[in-house]
């Protein structure tokens, strides 16, 4: 499933000066307890961090979702960190 999620470091080689994506030191930066904001089906949610490793973050879905019935409020999931779109500390 977690390559479903859009990537956001192509979206912003994409759109550039239109879409800005974390920095791979903001990205390095994610713990737990910090929140990821991630998209999918058009739709994006965020996602409270449970672990980060050099590649991935864990955590657990933060809101309910319309677009994507299969993501349950509290359903863990794996990201890989250049889908992350916006991180909240």
């Amino acid at each position: 499933m977690k390559n479903e999620f859009v990537n956001a470091q192509e979206m912003q080689n994409r759109y550039p000066g239109m879409f800005k994506a974390p920095s791979a030191a903001e990205l390095a930066a994610i713990k737990q307890g910090d929140f990821i904001k991630v998209c999918r089906n058009d739709e994006r949610f965020w996602i409270r961090v449970i672990g980060a490793d050099r590649k991935t973050v864990t955590g657990t879905i933060d809101n309910h979702l319309d677009r994507n019935p299969d993501l349950l409020l509290g359903l863990i999931v794996t990201v890989d960190k250049d889908r992350v779109y916006t991180i909240l500390k």
